[in-house]
């Protein structure tokens, strides 16, 4: 059995803020494209 992967904490802590963030800006019905224009 291969031993666990480390993971590291800048990583989990950037793809846990960009989850949230998606989260919020599909709540407000924005979209990728209309924030960068």
């Amino acid at each position: 059995m291969p031993a666990p992967k480390s993971v590291d904490p800048t990583a989990s802590l950037a793809a846990l803020l960009g989850a949230r963030i998606r989260r919020l800006r599909r709540a407000k019905g924005w979209s990728q494209t209309e924030l960068a224009a």
